[in-house]
């Protein structure tokens, strides 16, 4: 999510400034210093090696669909983690009950023998 958000931003810079210049990432931590030869359209990437050439208004509207959609997926995985660990603790508590209740008549019989 993160991710989208800075590149929106980017796309926003790279539109309201119109810039030639950019750096090219070439790994995760070496970037070239490059320019852009076509300004008028942007590549965005949409998953598993697949590019959309998009007007930089289209990618900016794309982008903020695709913030808005991993926002909430986030915020329902969020609350979908927290019942999980609810009901987790729910058995939990049941099953040390159960075993406190198995141990305590194991006790007196065990005394008696």
């Amino acid at each position: 999510l993160f991710r989208f958000v800075i590149i929106c931003f980017v796309l926003f810079r790279f539109v309201l400034l119109s810039l030639q210049d950019i750096l090219v990432p070439m790994t995760s931590s070496l970037y070239v210093k490059g320019s852009l030869a076509k300004t008028d359209t942007v590549l965005v990437d949409i998953g598993t090696g697949y590019y959309v050439e998009k007007t930089p208004e289209e990618a900016d509207d794309y982008l903020k669909r695709k913030i808005s959609y991993l926002g909430d997926n986030c915020e329902k995985l969020e609350s979908n983690i927290s019942e999980k660990r609810k009901n987790i603790e729910a058995v939990t508590m049941v099953l040390q009950a159960r075993i406190r209740a198995m141990n305590e008549q194991a006790q007196p019989g065990a005394k008696s023998s």
